[in-house]
C-alpha cells in the first residue's frame, strides 16, 4: 500500500489529487509536518473546506500542537456541521491532553445530537489507553451496555 503510494503521484502529475496522496505517505511515515504543509497547498489549489482543514488538525494533534488542532476542528465544525471526521479530532485531542471529561461530552453529546454511540469497545486505540482506565470511561460503559 505505501509503495503504491509512492509510485502514483508521478503517474497522475502534479495536482491536488497526487498531493492528496502525498500527504498519506508523509502521515504513514510520521512526517506530520510536512503532511499539514502538503495539505496547505492542496487548500491553495482547490481552496480550503471542512474536511481538508479537519485533516490539517489530525497532523497537529500527532504533532501534539493541541490548540492548533482544536482551533481547526472547531473551524471545521463551523463550516461543515454534520462532517463526522470533526468528532474524531475532537476525541484525539481530549484523549491526548488527558481531558477524559471533556471526551466524555463529545461522546455524550454525539449520542445526543446525531443518535450515534461510539461502543466502548471501539475506542481501543493506543491513544484511549488512560481513558479506558478512567472512571469517565466506566461512565461511558456503564451509560452504554
Amino acid at each position: 500500500h505505501s509503495q503504491a503510494l509512492v509510485e502514483a503521484p508521478p503517474t497522475l502529475g502534479q495536482n491536488a489529487a497526487s498531493e492528496l496522496l502525498r500527504v498519506d505517505v508523509e502521515y504513514l511515515n510520521g512526517n506530520f509536518a510536512e503532511a499539514a504543509n502538503l495539505v496547505s497547498q492542496v487548500e491553495a489549489k482547490v481552496g480550503r473546506d471542512a474536511y481538508l482543514t479537519c485533516l490539517r488538525a489530525n497532523m497537529h494533534v500527532e504533532l501534539n500542537q493541541l490548540d492548533q488542532a482544536r482551533a481547526l476542528a472547531e473551524e471545521a465544525a463551523r463550516m461543515e456541521p454534520e462532517l463526522l471526521s470533526t468528532v474524531d479530532v475532537f476525541l484525539a485531542i481530549h484523549a491526548k491532553a488527558g481531558d477524559h471529561a471533556a471526551l466524555l461530552q463529545v461522546l455524550r453529546d454525539l449520542k445526543a445530537d446525531r443518535g450515534l454511540t461510539i461502543p466502548a469497545a471501539n475506542l481501543s486505540d493506543a491513544q484511549y489507553d488512560a481513558f479506558r482506565e478512567s472512571p469517565e470511561f466506566a461512565t461511558w460503559k456503564a451509560e452504554n451496555p
